[in-house]
């Protein structure tokens, strides 16, 4: 395994940034409001990719508004916890094992929405390339494509992830 994926195997292990909740997050509803009602784009019945699903918040909120969600996430416990949630929710999710900066074992124009919350932003120039590459070949001409990534100004929370895991 990756320096990336021992660090967030430890993090889901012991969670200090990560939180707790079951729901969705709320940038991921937002999104999912500007595109029911701005766009007039129905969000049920899509194949969506959550990338770096963690677990599985926003994965199992769309498996159960009608969705067929792939979910790959680089920890082990991670993946576990999400499928524990799904089960709980009685919802179904393709959650696998993997690194968002590797390619993906996905067919070409398949997917309808494209989702990372924040999970980019610790790929290196390289996995950066190959997730571009990646979600432009999965991802179908008239999908979309959400980022949410982090900025620290004003965001206590990613100071503090710099100050615990300093990068080049």
């Amino acid at each position: 395994m990756s320096n990336q994926g021992n660090a967030w195997e430890r993090e889901y292990r012991n969670p200090k940034l990560v939180t707790k909740k079951d729901g969705p997050q709320k940038d991921t509803l937002n999104f999912l409001k500007f595109l029911k009602k701005d766009q007039k784009y129905n969000i049920e019945n899509r194949t969506i990719l959550d990338l770096g699903c963690g677990t599985g918040r926003n994965s199992n909120y769309l498996s159960d508004v009608g969705n067929h969600v792939i979910g790959i996430e680089i920890s082990k416990t991670a993946i576990t916890l999400a499928k524990n949630r799904a089960k709980d929710m009685g919802v179904i999710a393709d959650y696998r094992l993997g690194d968002i900066g590797e390619p993906y074992d996905i067919k070409d124009n398949s997917i309808d929405i494209v989702i990372d919350v924040t999970s980019s932003n610790s790929l290196n120039n390289k996995g950066r390339e190959i997730y571009l590459n990646e979600v432009n070949r999965v991802l179908k001409n008239d999908g979309y494509f959400f980022v949410r990534a982090l900025a620290k100004d004003g965001n206590k929370n990613v100071k503090n992830l710099l100050k615990q895991s300093p990068g080049p």
